[in-house]
């Protein structure tokens, strides 16, 4: 049944790959992140350009940042995607210690980081992925650092503060940790609903399902059994940081670009009307101008 389950994702990423027309990496990596776990790295756009570092969300991969990796931004700098632990291409350890430890997660972006010798970058992070920059900030401090973007994320997990940042999405998504694979699949279908468009085509729309079922379900629930709060660390950053977030994101709600755009002293929030969880995805041309600008500026 499992080998079943597998021929068939492959069967669906294959079919939508090939009807997509995916662009191929400059370069593909193998980097040992935190706790020695491998990390699939993959670089996109102009090498010579500015270095701009992606972190996926919860689930997903780094085919999560298409939008970016297949439009003008790889025309001008060094993009840099990654499957994070337990994602994608990356190694699945399947121990607890491997996922609520913000150490592991920090190790793994710094890994990156010194490997490929990034220098002044940017960090992009979407969801879960901007947890995965405050573990690296709080960690390593942000001296090699020149912008953050903050895409539909949190300033926090597992904290009474932010309680209040998660809709009814969040909650249907929680099921894609649940032993049946009918559940997880249903569960992954609604978070695919609720970061992609409606007009995203059939194929766009298999590949992220596919790719979110990559990710074990021990995975998707261990990542959640931690608590952080990096309220204080974004109040001390002296560097620009964009939160940008959809209006109807039903994940992640509003709230929390508002309110992390506050504490940050060189904060800006930008609301994307009508946009889910996924506002590059809704609106690429407007997110990549953005991003431009906070990468030149």
């Amino acid at each position: 049944m499992k080998r079943l389950f597998f021929t068939l994702i492959l069967c669906v990423f294959s079919f939508s790959a090939q009807a997509l027309e995916l662009p191929t990496p400059l370069k593909n990596h193998r980097i040992t992140g935190g706790k020695g776990v491998k990390l699939a790295v993959q670089e996109w756009g102009n090498p010579k350009g500015k270095p701009v570092l992606f972190a996926h969300a919860w689930s997903q991969s780094h085919l999560g940042w298409l939008p970016q990796i297949n439009g003008a931004l790889a025309e001008k700098y060094r993009l840099i995607t990654f499957d994070q632990r337990g994602h994608g291409n990356s190694e699945k350890p399947l121990t607890a210690d491997q996922y609520n430890n913000p150490d592991v997660w920090a190790d793994d972006m710094r890994a990156i980081i010194k490997t490929l010798a990034l220098k002044d970058v940017t960090l992009v992070g979407w969801s879960y992925g901007s947890l995965v920059i405050g573990d690296y900030l709080s960690k390593y401090g942000a001296d090699n650092i020149h912008a953050l973007n903050i895409v539909g994320g949190l300033t926090a997990l597992g904290v009474k503060r932010v309680e209040n940042y998660f809709g009814e999405g969040a909650a249907r998504s929680a099921k894609a940790w649940e032993t049946d694979l009918s559940v997880q699949s249903a569960a992954m279908t609604d978070v695919a609903d609720m970061m992609l468009p409606e007009t995203t085509d059939k194929h766009t729309y298999g590949l992220i399902i596919a790719t979110n079922m990559f990710t074990p379900a021990f995975v998707r629930k261990a990542m959640t059994n931690r608590s952080e709060d990096y309220q204080s660390l974004y109040e001390g950053l002296n560097i620009p940081v964009l939160f940008t977030h959809g209006t109807k994101d039903t994940g992640i709600l509003p709230i929390s670009a508002i309110e992390g755009a506050a504490f940050a002293p060189k904060g800006e929030a930008s609301l994307y009307e009508g946009a889910n969880h996924g506002p590059h995805w809704h609106s690429p041309e407007r997110f990549n101008k953005e991003l431009s600008d906070l990468i030149d500026g």
